[in-house]
């Protein structure tokens, strides 16, 4: 979930292959994507592309193991990671 305070919750571990999907419950438009700010290159294909409006979602599957630190396009300061296993 994102929402005003960022994304809830902030780490997540999941196994490869596994899908994270990112709901926008916020009322201000979101834009999840890899770190780092703002190349999105340290995990490639891990971006929205575009921001995610209020009520929208994106969704992206995790294929290899590793660290996949992410943040808010839109708000960098706003960040978190998906570990995947």
């Amino acid at each position: 979930e994102m929402n005003p305070s960022g994304f809830s919750p902030a780490n997540v571990t999941i196994k490869a292959g596994e899908t994270v999907k990112f709901v926008n419950k916020d009322t201000k438009n979101r834009w999840p994507a890899s770190g780092v700010h703002p190349t999105h290159q340290l995990c490639p294909g891990f971006d929205a592309l575009k921001p995610v409006p209020p009520g929208g979602s994106y969704s992206f599957k995790f294929t290899e193991k590793k660290e996949c630190p992410m943040h808010d396009h839109l708000n960098p300061t706003q960040f978190g990671k998906i570990i995947v296993e």
